[in-house]
């Protein structure tokens, strides 16, 4: 089976009208430019967007949602010790919000994203629905009013959904809150790759 996030992302890109594809990592997200998500394809962002076509990107993400519902839910049943791991790291920390350091950023903790799937495991990143999510609550720049809305407290709620939270890069206050959470719900908290199960002999 292929990586799940590229079934969502794919389900999320059928389902919305051109203008209302949202990228999902980094760069450009609040100039309203196109970038590559984790899926592959090319997404741009518009802020004009209103009424109906807000709706039906809403709806594209619930139905997105839902994939990747079924989609863990039969992975979980089927392999017992396989783990959903959000990985935590640092966004805006050290940036000054530079798009092209967001963007270095967010490609950091995606480069453990294909580690851990091919140790059996699924790999989450706020980021990835934090930030379109930021978009459709109507952000038009980072750490508006918007974004603090839903960029944090999505996180938190993924991680209700986790097994274990991946610690990456340096400091980073968000990152930190979500290793404070994750230990107050008995999670799993790992601070290098090769401490999750499965990743012993990777080099990371």
């Amino acid at each position: 089976m292929g990586w799940p996030w590229r079934v969502v992302a794919n389900a999320f890109w059928l389902n919305s009208p051109p203008s209302m594809r949202l990228k999902l990592a980094g760069g450009d997200r609040f100039r309203g430019t196109e970038c590559c998500a984790a899926s592959g394809a090319r997404t741009v962002v518009h802020y004009s967007c209103a009424g109906g076509r807000v709706a039906r990107s809403l709806s594209a993400i619930r139905q997105a949602a839902h994939v990747l519902t079924q989609i863990t839910d039969d992975h979980m049943q089927s392999h017992p010790t396989r783990l959903m791991i959000l990985v935590a790291g640092p966004y805006r920390s050290g940036t000054g919000d530079d798009p092209a350091k967001l963007a270095a950023n967010v490609a950091a903790m995606e480069a453990f994203a294909m580690p851990l799937f091919r140790a059996g495991h699924v790999p989450l990143v706020g980021e990835w629905l934090g930030l379109p999510l930021a978009t459709l609550a109507g952000s038009v720049r980072i750490g508006d009013a918007a974004y603090e809305e839903v960029f944090h407290p999505i996180a938190e709620r993924l991680l209700e959904r986790c097994d274990a939270l991946l610690r990456v890069g340096g400091p980073s206050e968000g990152a930190d809150r979500l290793v404070a959470v994750a230990r107050a719900r008995g999670l799993a908290v790992y601070h290098a790759l090769r401490e999750v199960p499965g990743c012993a002999t990777t080099a990371a």
